[in-house]
């Protein structure tokens, strides 16, 4: 449902020549935003905006926390604004209460879980979407020129089922492509491989400077596992 929301969001800013677009998962506590172009505003994005903002007025506390599956991107656009941050294990809970240890006021998820500690205890996508129209309002700017201060690193998502998965880490090749992969990123690009909190899958995150590396290893991962006989 989530993904169907997004698209038809999608779709509907641009044949409506609207400013913003909101979409929201089943029970409203992630958002993802669409701006006039169609570009998706992901959590990653959204925080940096906040963060900004909440610093330019004086009413960030600390700094901000955010999972280990945020874009490499946001950790130096954050370093350019001198805003602290910290680093989480995955689930809004996590990220709740590594907020509440440090008595910071701002977290998220890429996914879209928006925490605003002063406003909610919980990620609220209605909230996090009020906040950023908010922010529009106040600085005359577009979603577009708001989040376009961000480069996001190149990045891939790939999911398998978790019969493929096991398959994959019982090969005898399992080794050798994780670490010829790493080896190919370096300290530019990452590879990370989870199990999903929501779904029987795993996914596999593959994130580089360069858009080719990303293309390259995603494609020849992809092909190899979905490749594997059950």
């Amino acid at each position: 449902m989530w993904f169907y929301k997004f698209i038809f969001s999608k779709k509907k800013v641009i044949s409506e020549q609207a400013d913003i677009g909101l979409a929201f998962d089943g029970d409203g506590d992630r958002m993802i935003m669409i701006d006039h172009l169609g570009n998706i505003v992901c959590g990653d994005k959204i925080i940096y905006i906040i963060a900004k903002y909440f610093k330019n007025i004086g009413i960030l506390k600390g700094g901000v926390v955010f999972t280990y599956m945020s874009n490499k991107g946001l950790i130096f656009s954050l370093k350019k604004l001198n805003i602290p941050f910290k680093i989480s294990k995955v689930g809004d809970r996590c990220i709740l209460k590594k907020l509440q240890k440090n008595k910071w006021n701002l977290g998220a998820e890429s996914s879209g879980h928006i925490i605003l500690l002063d406003k909610s205890f919980c990620s609220d996508g209605i909230i996090s979407s009020l906040e950023i129209i908010s922010i529009m309002i106040i600085n005359k700017l577009s979603l577009h020129s708001l989040s376009s201060e961000v480069n996001l690193f190149p990045q891939v998502i790939l999911n398998f089922s978790c019969e493929k998965y096991f398959m994959f880490i019982k090969h005898k090749k399992y080794k050798y492509i994780i670490n010829k992969s790493k080896k190919l990123l370096g300290n530019d690009g990452r590879i990370i491989i989870r199990k999903s909190g929501t779904e029987p899958i795993f996914r596999i995150l593959i994130e580089s400077k360069f858009i080719n590396i990303v293309q390259t290893l995603s494609k020849k991962i992809s092909n190899f596992i979905n490749g594997l006989n059950m």
